[in-house]
């Protein structure tokens, strides 16, 4: 276990990101307390709790049942040593069955009044956070509760959207029903380093939900991401959705961008980028691999290498030569943008990506000249 110093640093550095947050008017969610418990709780202490199962071959904390007339003296313990640290916040998230999780003998409207309960008598104002992923939040668990007491986060908009889009495989026929919600971005998974997006495609839904039935509840976009080091255009596009009132065109926007971000313009540069945003940032809408194309140096050895995660999902939809034109024309005008920071870091990441599509190809033809026992295309 860590030792006490550890646990103090890690609050005495809380407490100083939380002040800088709020000297911003950045408002900070807390995590809220929804019922975890520890899995022993039961024999331990007596309390009336569901097991939720196992979480990847682990188990997950017990959940202190609803019904249990100890729910809100805990619940209160949890946010007066929370208040104590750090004070009170606005927003506070709970997810008591994120990914999976049995709720069997839980009254799951029972469950989301009581969690809204105790946090309400810790701060009447307070909003609860819920993040939309998979069957999270349970509808029984939120159909009853005020409007304007919580916001979902729509966690996987731009490839698994819940917000009522009867096109995707995560549809929700109602959406969130009467709360309020936010368009989020997901992109990265693990901090993956790698060029990838739906650029025309997260244009494309955030209108399409904004322009919807349900875009009264529709309260902004969110950035979800599991690692924020990689494709800075991506979440440059994303923040400037809710400031433009209409549906706009891609091309036009990644030109306007470069001068943005470089200083001026180039129309070398802005081919480069309308070529990348038709190619490896023109992942189908209907794929939900888990970020970029993983790089063929990370997998692996083995005779057939490809993915390098687990969960990656990653399927061929781009020409890796588009990239590799795309670096190339990033290169040939270089030396007008020395000692330009935002070029400088982009020519890297893009011809990055372009030597990590080089090394797909050329892995294609070693293995089939390996299979074939071409010694002579195998050597050069």
């Amino acid at each position: 276990p860590n030792p006490d110093s550890w646990y103090k640093q890690q609050i005495t550095l809380q407490q100083r990101i939380v002040k800088r947050m709020r000297e911003y008017g950045i408002e900070p969610v807390f995590p809220g307390y929804s019922g975890m418990v520890p899995h022993n709780a039961k024999e331990k202490l007596g309390l009336n709790v569901s097991d939720p199962g196992l979480w990847c071959g682990y188990h997950r904390p017990a959940f202190l049942q609803p019904t249990d007339p100890r729910f809100q003296e805990i619940a209160s313990l949890y946010y007066k040593e929370l208040n104590k640290l750090y004070g009170k916040a606005n927003f506070y998230s709970m997810d008591p069955f994120h990914e999976g999780g049995s709720v069997a003998g839980v009254d799951l409207d029972a469950a989301g009044k009581a969690i809204m309960q105790a946090m309400k008598k810790n701060n009447p104002k307070a909003v609860w956070v819920a993040q939309a992923w998979q069957a999270n939040p349970r509808s029984q668990m939120i159909e009853n509760l005020k409007a304007g007491d919580m916001i979902v986060l729509d966690l996987f908009s731009e490839s698994r959207p819940q917000w009522g889009d009867p096109e995707s495989t995560w549809h929700r026929k109602d959406g969130f029903g009467q709360h309020n919600w936010i368009y989020c971005m997901l992109l990265n998974y693990g901090g993956n380093v790698g060029l990838h997006g739906k650029m025309a495609h997260v244009i494309d839904e955030y209108y399409k939900a904004k322009e919807s039935s349900f875009g009264k509840t529709l309260r902004g976009v969110g950035m979800t991401m599991e690692g924020s080091e990689n494709n800075p255009v991506m979440f440059e596009l994303l923040t400037e959705l809710p400031w433009r009132p209409v549906h706009f065109d891609k091309n036009e926007w990644l030109k306007n961008y470069t001068v943005a971000r470089y200083g001026k313009a180039n129309p070398t540069v802005q081919e480069a980028w309308i070529l990348l945003s038709n190619s490896i940032y023109n992942c189908p809408p209907e794929n939900t691999q888990q970020g970029t194309h993983e790089s063929i140096f990370c997998a692996r050895p083995s005779d057939h290498p490809y993915l390098v995660s687990s969960w990656s999902e990653m399927s061929d939809y781009y020409n890796p030569d588009d990239v590799i034109r795309a670096a190339a024309m990033m290169v040939s005008v270089a030396d007008q943008f020395t000692g330009n920071n935002n070029f400088e870091y982009d020519l890297v990441d893009i011809v990055r990506q372009a030597i990590a599509e080089k090394g797909r190809l050329v892995e294609k033809v070693v293995e089939a000249s390996f299979a074939s026992g071409d010694k002579q295309l195998y050597n050069t």
